[in-house]
């Protein structure tokens, strides 16, 4: 008699903890990234489907207010999922785009549990908030084991701090993870050996532009210093052309460009485009190996848009030899396109 009474009593608490533990859950994505497709579908995939990614019984449903929400099946225990949009390509990541650990989530821990994806392994991220910054190639010029640093908007432009010192790997090759600063979502920076007498410049020994830089889209940037100001491997000479004189019907919203054999006679070459100056005139430096021979003309961005002599007749081309630093003050006497201006502009 008394061992049927505690079979019965282990009959009944085992009912009543499958009754209690045996519940369900709501998984509810509260946030996507901004790079999600419309009418996406997205699909719950775990240790309760064998992690099939696009298993059409487990599809997420769509509120009128566009949340996704599933409820699992009723269970016990620990589940392990993720969401995909159909298949492993398309499966979320993290907030830089790297894999994920898989979700986890109790019976019994709560009845509703709301996620937010980062991003997803096809589409990148949306809204990473650190880069890691790889030099990919060095001047010959560059001594092995020598300091790199990073100088930028973000660390007051000094050129040699060691907290923006780039760490080197077992190959040699340079690296550092900057964080996204406080005052937005752009930093813009250069490369230094410590100071600027060692910057970076260009394949000519010319001052390089800024690099730039938007937090959140990607998570590494492989980049490539050409040469270092104090060790050019020849001697280079800058070339300083400055259009002082143009036609008056000339389009004052005009681009003018410097199109020569340096260039393949592109006639409008953003690297060979001339700064227009307060004063009205137009400048560029142009850098260059000592001895190097070169043609150009002048256009506003288009061979039929070219400098013209003064009767509107072709001028031979213009030639400058690299022998020093030098400034050349240019006359455009008229454009291929002055009979259309002076009408577009009304003029005699």
């Amino acid at each position: 008699m008394m061992h049927y009474k505690i079979v019965r009593l282990l009959l009944w608490s085992s009912l009543f903890l499958l009754g209690v533990s045996c519940q369900k859950v709501v998984v509810v994505v509260e946030e996507l990234p901004e790079n999600t497709p419309a009418e996406s579908r997205l699909f719950v995939s775990g240790n309760f489907n064998y992690w099939d990614p696009g298993d059409t019984r487990f599809e997420m449903k769509k509120t009128e207010e566009g949340k996704y929400y599933y409820e699992l099946p009723y269970g016990a225990g620990n589940v392990l999922y993720k969401i995909t949009r159909g298949d492993w390509t398309s499966v979320e990541a993290g907030l830089c785009g790297g894999a994920i650990a898989n979700r986890s989530v109790g019976y019994g821990e709560g009845d509703t549990v709301f996620i937010a994806i980062e991003s997803w392994e096809d589409k990148g991220p949306t809204n990473c908030p650190q880069v890691t910054i790889q030099l990919e190639d060095l001047p010959p010029t560059h001594e092995p084991g020598e300091a790199i640093y990073i100088a930028g908007d973000f660390n007051a432009w000094d050129p040699g701090n060691d907290d923006f010192r780039l760490a080197q790997d077992e190959n040699g090759k340079y690296a550092i993870t900057l964080n996204k600063p406080d005052f937005g979502d752009e930093i813009q920076f250069k490369f230094t050996r410590g100071n600027w007498e060692t910057v970076e410049v260009d394949t000519y020994g010319k001052p390089t532009s800024n690099h730039f830089f938007h937090f959140g889209f990607v998570d590494t940037l492989g980049m490539a210093v050409l040469n270092w100001k104090d060790r050019m491997q020849e001697e280079h000479v800058r070339v300083t052309f400055c259009v002082e004189e143009y036609p008056k019907y000339t389009p004052v919203s005009s681009n003018l460009f410097v199109a020569s054999n340096l260039n393949n006679w592109d006639p409008m070459n953003g690297k060979f485009r001339m700064e227009s100056q307060k004063d009205g005139t137009y400048t560029l430096d142009v850098y260059q190996k000592k001895g190097t021979f070169m043609e150009y003309k002048i256009t506003r961005g288009g061979w039929s848009k070219v400098e013209k002599g003064e009767g509107l007749e072709e001028i031979p081309n213009r030639q400058v030899v690299f022998e020093k630093n030098d400034t050349l003050y240019l006359q455009v006497e008229s454009w291929m396109d002055q009979d259309f201006l002076k009408q577009y502009l009304q003029l005699e």
